[in-house]
């Protein structure tokens, strides 16, 4: 246990309270809360910050370790402290630009600690070894793209064709601006990941190594209806993938997230929604046509939705769009669908592997 940093989980805080009989520091959010006594306790909490192991702090304080742990039990009974494997890494790097991505990975830590990792700088680090492939250069696409890079996803490409270049209809305040409106797309986008990307190599364990090029990618995403030929290739091979319908009468379709031979494909989705009635069929025949642009503010809030979700899905290895949908009535965003999916007698998409 010296090895074990004990660090109150951000946005915990603490008050102390004195009376004549005695001191009490109280800590927790608005949600749980537990109340420590005596001086000891009071001294320790400003302590655990991340940056001392036990042995550091009984020195400090005097106490046995079987003292501090007995004191620190309730903090983390009530998911209030976490032991690190390793020291938090503190903002006061020499490197400017270390300096930076650690103040701007503050936040990615924030959410990965109250998952409950004891070593959230490898998990964030994690992030930049996940193989992602966008097959299109839609304005929600690029989009997703610059959170991606924003947010530490960093080993993420997107198709785009040779002679394509940035237009007017792709500026939505990711990645774009107005004086970027017919440069090269391919330049443009390179251009921006060296601003946007947030760099983890701070992060990065000793034990791991460069990624390779050309590696499969672990998801494929697409913002824009995938053709046959495509998923038939992206099954046979094994790739998971999630699709991001087009837009239609004001609605997008977030998911399935498709995991071959395990849950069912979008082909089974197809086959389920033209069995229904003919306005699917008729649905389904607009969603071959040529793909709107989404709204501006609808971009913002997709793209959002869909990174956190596959943050998720990648920390957890699980993910509620596996086997189910959201149906988005972007004129009544929260008022959403889910729709769950199940292998189509049809199909035999489940027998491939």
């Amino acid at each position: 246990m010296s090895g074990s940093y004990p660090m109150l989980r951000p946005g915990v805080t603490y008050f102390i309270e004195h009376s004549p009989n005695q001191s009490l520091v109280h800590v927790g959010t608005e949600e749980s809360s537990t109340t420590l006594n005596g001086h000891t306790a009071i001294m320790l909490i400003p302590k655990c910050d991340g940056n001392l192991d036990l042995d550091e702090i009984t020195e400090q304080l005097q106490i046995t370790q079987s003292e501090l742990l007995m004191m620190l039990q309730p903090l983390v009974v009530s998911g209030l402290l976490v032991l690190l494997q390793r020291p938090f890494l503190k903002n006061n790097h020499e490197n400017l630009s270390a300096r930076n991505s650690i103040a701007r990975a503050q936040a990615e830590l924030n959410l990965i600690i109250w998952r409950g990792r004891n070593d959230p700088q490898t998990a964030l680090f994690k992030r930049s070894e996940k193989k992602i492939l966008i097959t299109d250069s839609s304005n929600l696409s690029l989009a997703i793209y610059s959170l991606l890079l924003a947010s530490g996803f960093t080993n993420v490409k997107i198709e785009i064709e040779s002679d394509k270049r940035v237009e007017a209809n792709q500026i939505n305040g990711q990645p774009f601006s107005t004086r970027d409106i017919g440069a090269p797309l391919k330049s443009a986008l390179r251009e921006k990941q060296r601003e946007i990307a947030l760099n983890l190599d701070i992060y990065r364990p000793e034990t791991s190594d460069f990624l390779q090029e050309g590696a499969v990618p672990d998801l494929v995403l697409s913002s824009q209806n995938l053709k046959l030929d495509r998923t038939q290739r992206l099954m046979a091979e094994g790739i998971a993938h999630l699709q991001i319908s087009n837009f239609v009468a004001g609605k997008i379709e977030v998911g399935p997230l498709v995991i071959p031979g395990k849950t069912p494909c979008l082909n089974c989705i197809e086959l389920w929604k033209s069995s229904e009635n003919d306005l699917n069929k008729i649905s389904l025949m607009a969603k071959l046509d040529y793909a709107l642009p989404t709204p501006v503010a609808t971009t913002s809030f997709i793209s959002g939705l869909v990174v956190g979700l596959m943050d998720n899905f990648f920390a957890e290895n699980q993910s509620f769009l596996i086997g189910s949908s959201l149906l988005l009535d972007l004129n009544r965003p929260l008022n959403y669908l889910e729709r769950f999916w199940q292998p189509h007698p049809r199909c035999g998409c489940l027998e491939l592997l």
